[in-house]
């Protein structure tokens, strides 16, 4: 009987997924850091803490610390639940991904045999004040109000934003 247990005690260790451990020397994934950083932006900006964040997710804030530092993968199911949660599309959390990403043999990504100079402010939505600005815009609950602000906003740095045409009737 106990020789039973213990077989089926093997078996169902075998079909574990093997963990990584950071403290065994294994690193975590450069999309995987990637992926956790926007969680952590995204979630600055909607002026959430970790523990409010776990709580809506129904998990831990030592998990969402371990996702944000790209220790834990994230699985496509929690990615959606954090979608959701934060009011973004999936693709935001990898959005730029290529050009953080660290070339290695395993992964290729882009066209460029070379390497290119980044792009000046391309890391805005990491600076600070990036952050804070969101979060004092979406912080706005009346929506004219909250466009009236993004007009001034273009407005004073000539940034040109969407014109909205009125159609032509088709009627005579």
């Amino acid at each position: 009987m106990a020789l039973k247990k213990k077989a089926a005690k093997t078996k169902t260790a075998a079909r574990k997924p093997r963990r990584r451990n950071v403290s065994s020397g294994d690193e975590p994934h450069p999309v995987d850091i990637f992926v956790g950083n926007r969680l952590r932006e995204r979630r600055a900006i909607m002026g959430l803490s970790q523990s409010e964040l776990a709580q809506k997710a129904g998990i831990t804030f030592q998990q969402i610390q371990k996702y944000e530092l790209g220790k834990n993968r994230i699985s496509a199911s929690r990615l959606y639940d954090f979608s959701k949660i934060l009011n973004t599309p999936i693709d935001y959390f990898f959005e730029q991904v290529e050009r953080h990403v660290v070339k290695t043999d395993k992964y290729e990504y882009g066209f460029s045999d070379q390497a290119q100079d980044e792009f000046e402010g391309a890391d805005s939505a990491q600076k600070r004040e990036t952050t804070q600005l969101l979060k004092a815009y979406y912080a706005i609950d009346d929506d004219s109000v909250r466009k009236n602000f993004m007009k001034m906003m273009r407005q004073m740095s000539g940034v040109p934003g969407r014109k909205v045409t009125k159609r032509r009737s088709s009627r005579g």
